[in-house]
């Protein structure tokens, strides 16, 4: 489940051979690389507003505490875009990591102990 939104798993990806299974993984190793830089920036943009959180509930005084909520509010006005954008991306990688996955596994859990190995 994701978001509250239940997603078909293994709709659009059938894997029937050797070479489309090799593909699959090559194609899952790719994207799974961008999904974790992805994850990577998100999450350091995540830190950022999180230490400005923190500076502002530990500022003293109304000016301190609206000087920085000012920095957070530009901050937040420069990188909104581009953190949707990424979040966007992030989610879609997932769900495609993820029919990736349930299609090499759907198609190894067929193969029989011989053809496995």
């Amino acid at each position: 489940m994701d978001g509250g939104v239940e997603l078909s798993v293994a709709a659009d990806v059938l894997v029937t051979s050797t070479e489309e299974c090799a593909e699959c993984k090559r194609q899952f190793l790719s994207r799974y690389t961008e999904y974790q830089q992805l994850d990577e920036q998100l999450a350091s943009n995540t830190s950022d507003f999180e230490s400005l959180e923190a500076e502002y509930t530990e500022a003293e005084g109304q000016a301190t505490q609206a000087a920085v909520a000012a920095r957070l509010q530009s901050l937040w006005q420069a990188r909104q875009p581009d953190v949707h954008r990424k979040v966007e991306a992030y989610r879609r990688l997932h769900v495609e990591l993820r029919r990736l996955k349930a299609a090499v596994n759907h198609y190894v859990d067929g193969l029989s102990p011989t053809e496995a190995v």
